[in-house]
């Protein structure tokens, strides 16, 4: 496109704009504002995460959020600062109250962390996985990307490949060198490359054939979620979710746990 053409599009747009007025603006700075305060606080928590590494005892849980909690506390208070235009108003309230639930919900659950009360854990744990279902739910219907846990489409397409690979290929450079962060192999081999290595090389017969994709979620250029399901292997129709993060421009395997 030329440079005039460039500027009488932009100028098409200007009129068009002035004509339907300024919802379309203030929609468009609703859904930025408010994605720029789910992604902070995302990168918030890595900070955190990654200082503490990943939970290995319910001691550990109640440490991690513990801190976790003042980061959400105040991104709910920077959210509900948020003014969304009229057409999502209702969703954006309905997503306000969810996440004030889950608030509530999280300050029940780090009591009993602190408790030590696993069996009181379990149910309240699946609330706050559903409710966080349902945020996200109400997050598309507002329009959002980041708060609703909305992948760009190139960006999920991403994650589910690196999944595939770490899951059925037994490279341990590949692998162990590329594509997991360092907390992968602090949590599941000690810290070890070689450990790391030794377990690709000794266990390929175990590995799955091939992998379903469940479910996709995240925060671009940040962190995702893909929940597969393994084909074959020795944890056939096993469901699992593959905690990711974005170091540069790879998407590194940082934690795999038993989908909720």
């Amino acid at each position: 496109m030329s440079r005039l053409a460039s500027s009488l599009v932009v100028l098409a747009l200007a009129f068009a704009l002035a004509a339907c007025g300024s919802s379309d603006s203030s929609t468009e700075d609703f859904r930025a504002e408010a994605d720029e305060i789910c992604v902070e606080q995302v990168r918030s928590f890595q900070e955190v995460e990654e200082r503490l590494g990943t939970s290995t005892s319910i001691e550990e849980e109640a440490k991690l959020q513990q801190e976790l909690l003042p980061i959400r506390e105040e991104s709910l208070a920077d959210l509900e600062g948020v003014e969304a235009p009229e057409e999502s108003e209702k969703a954006w309230q309905g997503y306000l109250e969810i996440r004030r639930e889950l608030r509530d919900l999280r300050k029940k659950q780090l009591l009993r962390l602190n408790k030590g009360d696993e069996e009181a854990l379990q149910p309240l744990n699946q609330k706050i996985g559903d409710l966080n279902d349902e945020l996200n739910e109400a997050g598309e219907e507002a329009g959002l990307l980041a708060c609703a846990s909305v992948l760009p489409e190139d960006q999920a397409k991403e994650t589910e490949e690196v999944v595939e690979e770490v899951a059925l290929t037994t490279d341990p450079k590949r692998v162990c060198d590329e594509l997991v962060t360092q907390n992968y192999l602090d949590t599941g081999f000690e810290g070890s490359f070689e450990k790391c290595a030794k377990f690709q090389r000794e266990n390929g017969d175990k590995f799955a054939d091939k992998i379903k994709v469940e479910k996709v979620e995240g925060v671009a250029d940040t962190s995702a979620a893909v929940t597969i399901t393994e084909i074959g292997g020795e944890f056939d129709g096993e469901e699992t979710t593959w905690a990711l993060r974005r170091e540069g421009d790879q998407w590194k395997v940082n934690l795999i746990s038993a989908a909720s």
